[in-house]
């Protein structure tokens, strides 16, 4: 069998370089982009049962080569399912990198939706994504979650990242940094009419 026509060559720049296999299937809000703080970005990919994989390529034997590796996020159950990732570098002055990822729990009789809130505030970790996830901020949800995702808003002529967490309840969720050292978050519910 011949391949496809010759037209269709030179049609589009891109082609499949590489890719691998997920334990379980994942969703459309299950990728995101790591920003590092030299520059470029790994992916996340977090399947439905619960695995969340970093992809990042790498320049081995003069080639550059896709490697894959487990992070072992912390406070999520076995049983969960994810729903949602999203990470983004804070806003300057701050440094580090914030991950959310979005889950609910299974437990029999009541499904449990949460958020979780990773960010490692020690100097040196700021970045290391195996330390991140080992710092958690576990928030029960009051609602299903949908998307989420991260904008960059400006209060009182400072710029500042946070996330925003469209749920089953009509409401766009806004989730942003009070007080680092004590990790105490604010919440606010945007509303919205379905049509």
């Amino acid at each position: 069998m011949e391949g496809p026509p010759s037209s269709l060559y030179g049609s589009c720049p891109l082609v499949e370089d590489s890719f691998s296999r997920l334990s379980s299937q994942s969703n459309m809000y299950g990728l995101s982009a790591v920003p590092k703080p030299e520059g470029g970005c790994d992916l996340l990919t977090a399947t439905l049962k619960g695995k969340v994989i970093c992809f990042r390529y790498q320049s081995l034997r003069q080639k550059i080569r896709p490697v894959a590796k487990e992070v072992q996020f912390t406070y999520i159950p076995v049983d969960a399912e994810i729903v949602s990732i999203d990470a983004f570098n804070k806003s300057a002055p701050k440094r580090g990198l914030v991950v959310g990822i979005t889950f609910i729990k299974d437990s029999g009789d009541k499904a449990s939706p949460f958020l979780n809130i990773y960010c490692d505030y020690e100097p040196g970790s700021e970045y290391n994504l195996d330390s991140i996830a080992q710092s958690c901020l576990n928030l029960e949800l009051q609602f299903t979650p949908f998307q989420l995702c991260h904008v960059e808003v400006q209060e009182r002529r400072q710029r500042e990242t946070v996330f925003l967490l469209s749920g089953h309840d009509h409401q766009i969720h806004l989730y942003k940094e009070v007080n680092p050292s004590l990790q105490i978050l604010f919440c606010r519910g945007l509303h919205f009419e379905s049509p």
